[in-house]
């Protein structure tokens, strides 16, 4: 559901999506009624995100990801990386690539 809402532009709906998947993660936490939520997912809308200019939604992904405990890879950075630069925000690019540093993340090749 994440992937179609999210290819379709439907950015703000997949990202709500994500949001009941990450409270229902975390109301059965304990059980086996888990969604198993994991980095793909947040990817999958980031990646979309950064292909639409609309790292607004991401930036608000990347806080969800936190709350959720869901680790970032070269995978998150990388399309974040994309996303910015494609905005001409070396601001944020440099920043990202210095916290990728202080968490021992290396850059992934393909951007």
């Amino acid at each position: 559901a994440v992937r179609s809402l999210a290819a379709s532009g439907q950015l703000e709906l997949a990202l709500d999506v994500v949001r009941l998947m990450a409270a229902e993660e975390a109301a059965h936490a304990r059980s086996d009624r888990r969604w198993n939520l994991g980095e793909h997912i947040f990817v999958v809308l980031l990646s979309a995100c950064a292909d639409q200019g609309r790292m607004d939604v991401a930036e608000e992904a990347v806080r969800l990801m936190a709350a959720a405990k869901v680790a970032k890879s070269a995978a998150t950075f990388s399309t974040m990386l994309k996303g910015y630069g494609r905005q001409q925000r070396g601001d944020v690019v440099d920043g990202l690539l210095r916290h990728m540093r202080a968490q021992g993340v290396r850059a992934d090749l393909v951007l």
